[in-house]
């Protein structure tokens, strides 16, 4: 027990033992250190990745929102035309307390004989009176006799006579008659008929009313169109055409249209801006409301060279014209319209939206107007910059300002 040749190769076995054990730690720790190595690899390409993943949908993103605005846009351009165009043509209907109130601001309404007549106490008569005298004066115009005689493929078969709102009470209308019948009141004394006589011969040989300037000769002027009817056509032409002339001799009343479309035009006093209408629309729930839209031509800055020239116009203004700031607070979209202007505005705003996002975060202008036009730097030996086009888009905006 007490040899030492014992204790050495004992001894000896041990470090052999431990020298094998650290061989193998080292081994393993090698091996732990270059599977590291791939783990670490492998996360900084998928941070890579996900980075380059995230910079294409914010991109695509960005696209989708700024093709949305645009396309909101449009649509609300298209709605307020659509609004605008329904509002004047609901202006422009009959309105049966319009027709009674221009046919008393006149005095006079049409008679069934196209002479003149008081006011009546009743609004039916008025509305009727109103609506009879304008679809004669229309239907005069627009239908021929001849087209209410005969057809001219077929001249042996006559058309319908045209039903009127107003028939002469002086007129036969029996198939059996074919020429008109007149009262005893029709008859004149000699030298009222000699009046007319030149009444007419007057207004044969000119063919205007305006020279009949009395109610004798406007009753001769109807009378001769009558008597050109009755030569030329049938009982029921001669009938239409003279309550034509009837028409055409009565005075002019008032167009129920004219009024209102005065009010949706939204007339503006004496000294108010040109530039500025009134707008009838509705609202989603049917009221009927007025807006202040811009109709003259906004003209942005021409060329801006820097990024303090956009925002200045943003939010200042110049040559003495509203910044784009008030325009779209007070005319939303009715100021930009046209699809150019719409395009420059959008391209400012995305420069102007990245300023205030810097300004919300704590930055100073001066501070944020420096950094965006580091960002515009090519060369700063030589001074060369991206245009301020460049800047407009929300891709190269800096990520601070996002």
């Amino acid at each position: 027990m007490n040899d030492p040749s014992m204790l050495v190769s004992r001894v000896a076995d041990l470090e052999r033992q431990i020298a094998m054990y650290e061989k193998l730690f080292q081994t393993f720790s090698a091996k732990l250190d270059h599977h590291f190595k791939k783990y670490d690899l492998v996360i900084n390409t998928q941070q890579q990745q996900i980075k380059a993943l995230n910079d294409v949908i914010a991109t695509l993103l960005n696209d989708q929102y700024r093709y949305s605005g645009i396309l909101r846009d449009k649509l609300t351009d298209s709605l307020d035309g659509i609004a605008a165009t329904s509002t004047s043509l609901h202006d422009s209907g009959a309105d049966p307390k319009a027709h009674a109130r221009g046919a008393h601001d006149k005095g006079f309404i049409a008679g069934q004989d196209g002479g003149l007549a008081e006011p009546s106490s009743t609004s039916s008569t008025n509305e009727s009176l109103n609506y009879g005298s304008s679809v004669n004066a229309l239907l005069g115009d627009i239908i021929s006799p001849e087209s209410l005689t005969t057809t001219p493929n077929q001249p042996g078969l006559p058309s319908l006579p045209v039903k009127r709102a107003f028939a002469n009470p002086n007129m036969d209308y029996s198939p059996k008659r074919m020429s008109m019948v007149e009262t005893p009141t029709d008859a004149k004394l000699p030298s009222e008929q000699e009046h007319h006589n030149m009444a007419y011969a007057s207004f044969k040989s000119t063919g205007d009313f305006s020279s009949l300037d009395n109610d004798g000769g406007r009753d001769a002027a109807c009378h001769a169109a009558s008597v050109r009817v009755t030569e030329g056509s049938s009982s029921y032409a001669g009938d239409d055409m003279r309550l034509d002339a009837d028409a055409n001799c009565a005075p002019q009343l008032p167009q129920p249209g004219d009024r209102d479309e005065e009010d949706a035009a939204g007339a503006k006093p004496d000294g108010a801006d040109p530039n500025v209408k009134e707008e009838l629309y509705y609202t989603c729930r049917g009221q009927r409301k007025k807006r202040s839209v811009f109709v003259g031509e906004f003209r942005f800055l021409s060329s801006p060279q820097s990024v303090m020239e956009i925002w200045k116009e943003y939010t200042e203004g110049f040559a003495g014209q509203p910044s784009l700031k008030d325009m779209e607070l007070t005319y939303h979209t009715s100021w930009r319209r046209e699809p150019g202007v719409s395009k420059k505005f959008f391209r400012r705003k995305v420069l102007c939206r990245a300023i205030e996002k810097g300004l919300e975060r704590g930055y100073q202008l001066q501070e944020i107007v420096d950094i965006l036009e580091k960002c515009r730097l090519i060369d700063p030996e030589k001074g060369l910059k991206q245009p301020i086009g460049w800047l407009c888009r929300h891709s190269n905006v800096p990520d601070v300002f996002k």
